[in-house]
């Protein structure tokens, strides 16, 4: 594999999946105990105080899982999108030719990505897809309403997380925003995983790992009933 591939590699494997798979965690983890709420707070008093305390901690995870995935490329560069995205502009006539172009444009189809993308997958000039793809994924990336969604997670990760600022506000996050943070980084990880790593991520527009990152529920449920 050449470098770039395993930069590309690194960014997602280590980096993003791997952030992408704890937050869906921790949400799914949070999501159980709130829907057996009403059977925690009349059960035992230990079981309670322990899943209250993993019910904080999975707020913690997740908020803190999503914003790393959009941080910014600074001195020491962390493996999120935006560090992904300038490796592809950079660095793209070093790029291989796409290892599945019939499962990539499936893909960029499902995504409803524009066709002069989608028609640089065939392109003779290797570089020309991933300039594209970059370049208009960071628009997405860039979007008001995304901005919008990461300055909610951002505000109440600095403000509770981070620190323990003295703010008069209620600061609550809406796990569907986060999960809406979550599914841009999805569709990037799945095309360059079809594209250039000959890996599924997404198969018929679907996240393949959320699955497995749901898994962690059933403990709770069994904690319920021991």
């Amino acid at each position: 594999m050449s470098e770039v591939l395993e930069e590309i590699k690194d960014i997602i494997e280590q980096g993003l999946r791997n952030d992408i798979f704890r937050a869906e965690r921790a949400i799914a983890i949070n999501r159980e105990i709130a829907k057996h709420s009403e059977e925690i707070n009349k059960g035992d008093e230990h079981k309670k105080r322990i899943l209250a305390y993993l019910q904080n901690l999975t707020v913690n995870e997740a908020i803190l899982c999503t914003s790393k995935l959009y941080d910014p490329v600074g001195k020491y560069p962390t493996r999120s999108i935006h560090l992904l995205l300038n490796l592809l502009i950079e660095k793209a006539n070093e790029l291989p030719e796409i290892r599945e172009k019939h499962n990539t444009i499936k893909l960029l189809r499902e995504l409803h990505t524009p066709d002069y993308i989608i028609d640089k997958v065939n392109s003779d000039d290797l570089s020309e897809f991933p300039k594209k793809f970059a370049d208009y994924f960071e628009v997405l990336v860039l979007d008001f309403e995304t901005e919008e969604l990461l300055n909610e997670i951002k505000d109440f990760r600095d403000k509770r997380i981070a620190h323990n600022e003295r703010v008069e506000e209620n600061l609550s996050v809406q796990w569907e925003s986060v999960e809406k943070l979550l599914n841009l980084i999805k569709q990037a990880v799945g095309v360059i995983g079809w594209a250039y790593l000959n890996t599924v991520y997404m198969y018929e527009n679907r996240y393949h790992l959320s699955s497995d990152a749901r898994r962690l529920r059933s403990s709770v449920k069994e904690i319920l009933n021991s």
